[in-house]
């Protein structure tokens, strides 16, 4: 009997520079520069996958004394590796910009780390035999994990906000989703979350920034899903868009984020497997062997606020005052369990200033975050985590010190599993000797279950049951259990 179950194999992250010519041709100092990467198609092959995936770039410079942007998008590709991996396979992997430098003007030289992580799912399963007449087998359940690929799904997330400034120039907005919540039903997925936009704007002249949140909620259509069973989902944002309305008090602000949610549903079934068997005629060996199932698949969503300084290296100038925060980014993002569910990275931003003689530096600030995450978490095993950041401020204090805070949206994955160990088969060795005694007596060691003294007596449960009625199961320890056999 083949027992079949899957189970969700993280492969290796692999991190990477990249490196990219921009040329801004009309600039005169180059104010910011941030880059996002989103994962376009996936080839899985024998023992790697191909990814292929989209990097824009974004730049804030100055060309006289006007502020402006330049935005520009290429395509590459990298190589994953992972034994788990076959042409056959379901991949999904996300990549992310965690590190951006720069040097240069109008002709722009810019390095990016580039981290790419995910996921295969791999069927899996194991044979054991099954009990044949004239055998007396032990079985016990074991809970193992079916998991059904999600195909991805677009959603449309729109969200109006007013904000105090008048809007004159959207200069560069970029845009992360955080799914707080999925639910199933016969063939449908409800998916609840949050798509917050980083915004930079002129506003009278002067650049203002602001993270803008658009709540929302969406059902997916998912064929192979019931109620009973367990969904997860990762976003990826395909496109957004953003238009600017005056109002008498300031802007209001729209919009429009396409969001590509892709993933997996978990189901579970038991299956009965042989622990121990026996031959009441025949002597027999068994073969034994170990198979490890995934028995429970855990997702835990937190939203955590973050804060942490750091000197700046701001020259004799010094800094005079913030203008604007670049969207930020998690440099890392890592999980464990060491008493109690760990959870640890870096957020980084970069950072503009104006300093005392009136001209515009930048530095990047990176300040570690740490959170131990209370509640029950038993998916020990292959823990993974990722976060985006929510909101974040910045505050420049003295000493050219640098402050930053703000609130993470972390989620935390992980399976559990556990080594079984089963019978795979048996072979019949010979005719057993059979007792003579027309009574057996046997006194349970500590332990011991009905099957373990049937198959010292070589009888069977219920007829050690049918003889001794006044047995309570479970057996305890001392406990006597005759056996009556007819004399020929």
């Amino acid at each position: 009997m083949f027992v079949k179950g899957d189970r969700k194999a993280n492969f290796t992250p692999i991190q990477f520079y990249l490196d990219r010519d921009l040329d801004v041709s009309a600039a005169e100092n180059i104010v910011s520069v941030s880059a996002t990467a989103r994962t376009l198609e996936i080839e899985p092959m024998q023992g790697e996958a191909r990814i292929g995936y989209r990097v824009t770039y974004k730049v804030i410079y100055t060309s006289g004394e006007e502020f402006a942007s330049f935005e520009d998008s290429y395509e590459y590709t990298a190589e994953i590796k992972s034994a788990d991996i076959t042409p056959k396979s379901f991949v999904d992997a996300t990549s992310n910009v965690i590190a951006t430098e720069f040097v240069g003007v109008t002709r722009l030289k810019v390095r990016l780390m580039l981290e790419i992580k995910g996921y295969a799912i791999v069927p899996s399963g194991f044979d054991t035999m099954e009990c044949t007449e004239g055998l007396c087998c032990k079985t016990t359940s074991v809970k193992v994990e079916h998991i059904e690929p999600l195909s991805g799904s677009e959603i449309l997330v729109e969200g109006v906000e007013k904000l105090g400034d008048k809007v004159e120039k959207v200069l560069t907005s970029d845009s992360v989703v955080c799914i707080n919540y999925v639910s199933t039903a016969t063939e449908i997925c409800e998916i609840k979350g949050v798509c917050y936009t980083y915004l930079t704007y002129i506003s009278d002249g002067k650049i203002g920034y602001g993270t803008l949140s658009a709540p929302f909620e969406a059902q997916v259509l998912a064929p192979s899903v019931t109620e009973k069973d367990s969904a997860y989902f990762t976003p990826t944002v395909v496109s957004s868009g953003v238009s600017v309305t005056d109002t008498d008090q300031g802007s209001e602000v729209k919009t429009e984020t396409v969001v590509s949610v892709k993933g997996f549903a978990v189901s579970a079934s038991e299956a009965e497997i042989i622990v121990d068997a026996y031959s009441k005629e025949n002597d027999i060996r068994l073969e034994y062997a170990h198979a490890v199932v995934e028995d429970n698949e855990c997702v835990i969503s937190s939203h955590e606020k973050f804060v942490g300084a750091l000197p700046v290296d701001a020259g004799e100038a010094g800094m005079r005052n913030l203008l604007f925060i670049g969207a930020p980014w998690i440099g890392a993002c890592n999980a464990r369990f060491e008493e109690g569910l760990t959870v640890e990275g870096i957020v980084g931003a970069e950072i503009v200033y104006a300093d005392n003689e009136g001209k515009t530096g930048r530095a990047l600030a990176e300040i570690p975050y740490r959170f131990v995450l209370g509640g029950e978490f038993a998916c020990r095993s292959s823990i993974t985590a990722s976060a985006v950041v929510t909101s974040i401020n910045a505050r420049i204090r003295p000493g050219d010190t640098v402050e930053l805070s703000g609130e993470l949206c972390v989620e935390i994955h992980g399976s559990g599993d556990r080594e079984i160990k089963y019978v795979a088969s048996y072979e019949v060795l010979c005719p057993k000797e059979i007792s003579d005694a027309a009574i057996s007596l046997y006194l349970v060691g500590e332990g011991e279950t009905l099957f373990d003294v049937a198959k010292e007596l070589n009888s069977d449960e219920e007829e050690l049951m049918a003889l001794n009625p006044e047995l309570e199961l479970p057996l305890k320890r001392g406990d006597k259990v005759l056996l009556y056999r007819p004399l020929d």
